[in-house]
């Protein structure tokens, strides 16, 4: 209790600092100049390219694991909506938790059962991740010579760089290990991580608070996500929702606002933002987002308030993605209560 109490007091209190810091910074009157000078068609394209899309192609990513990795068959109509209504639910859940156990909740009802369903997300997240990580490793030297930062600030983030280069390094190695004799133990590892993980899930869900399956039955859980196709699968895909819709979509959002940075720049900032954005510090991002926008494009030259005014943009279009889903959840629970 104490945990969980301490842990809700530092989601309060990062927002307000990083706020009260963004704010005594910037320049309010700018900041509001330019929101009136938005390009509103542009802003609905950046919503369109930058953020519906990435549910449709997220939820195709869960589809195809679903399908290709557990042989669960459910139409891509139904996980739509359980993924857009699982954003409006899960939005003040730091990490998407609460989405991703809706989105197990209803899966199950048309097959798979709990253990697979809840596999398929864990290891769709921690693959997802390996994906924008190995992202952010390949387009760092490519906007390398386009920072304009203070020479302090660029050492860090080769430090970073560096750290993330033998994270890689590590996860190579831990799939090369898992080819030879002594790199059962690395599966045995994951078994452990997968076990715990849908245990935990089961409970979140309370369907079972004893879950206690053999050996075989995690291995078989865990198997298809070691798989080289497999990885290849689910890892290219994460580069072209994050090519599209964070490359594409970020760069009109930018123009929307009068910036106009080259595409490989914004794979390399909304992959990073990715992953800050699931560090579970905030509650729905607030005061990180703000200072995430200053800092990563102030890299590039971009000023804090034309920077503040896009982080606002980019506010307003998750806003619309996630009431959306709250609609649809509506609509949905207004139909069944007709029937």
């Amino acid at each position: 209790m104490k945990r969980t109490r301490t842990r809700y007091i530092i989601k309060i209190a990062v927002p307000v600092v990083l706020l009260t810091i963004v704010f005594s910074k910037i320049d309010l009157g700018v900041v509001l100049a330019n929101l009136r000078e938005v390009d509103l068609a542009l802003c609905a394209g950046a919503l369109a390219v930058g953020y519906f899309s990435n549910v449709f192609l997220s939820t195709l990513r869960w589809k195809i694991i679903l399908s290709a990795f557990y042989q669960i068959r459910i139409p891509y109509s139904y996980l739509l909506r359980y993924f857009w209504e699982g954003i409006f639910l899960g939005y003040f859940v730091p990490g998407g938790v609460g989405s991703d156990i809706y989105r197990v909740m209803n899966a199950v009802r048309h097959a798979g059962g709990y253990e697979r369903n809840i596999a398929a997300v864990i290891g769709e997240k921690l693959l997802v991740l390996a994906g924008n990580a190995l992202l952010l490793m390949i387009t760092y030297p490519l906007v390398l010579p386009i920072i304009v930062a203070d020479p302090r600030i660029e050492d860090i983030i080769k430090y970073i760089y560096l750290v993330g280069l033998v994270g890689g390094a590590c996860a190579a190695t831990v799939f090369i290990c898992l080819r030879v004799k002594w790199g059962q133990r690395v599966l045995s590892f994951l078994r452990r991580r997968v076990y715990t993980g849908i245990k935990t899930a089961m409970e979140k869900t309370g369907v079972s608070r004893k879950w206690d399956p053999d050996e075989a039955v995690v291995t078989s859980l865990v198997k298809p996500f070691v798989r080289g196709r497999n990885l290849a699968l689910v890892v290219g895909f994460t580069f072209l929702n994050r090519v599209v819709c964070g490359g594409v979509g970020g760069w009109i959002m930018l123009r929307a606002v009068g910036v106009d940075l080259p595409i490989v720049v914004h794979v390399f900032v909304w992959t990073l933002i990715f992953l800050i954005f699931t560090l579970p510090i905030s509650i729905g991002t607030l005061g990180i987002r703000e200072g995430t926008f200053i800092v990563l494009f102030g890299l590039f030259g971009v000023e804090g308030e034309t920077a503040l005014t896009a982080s606002f943009v980019g506010l307003g279009c998750l806003m619309v993605t996630t009431i959306t889903g709250g609609i649809i959840l509506l609509e949905n629970n207004i139909r069944r209560k007709t029937r």
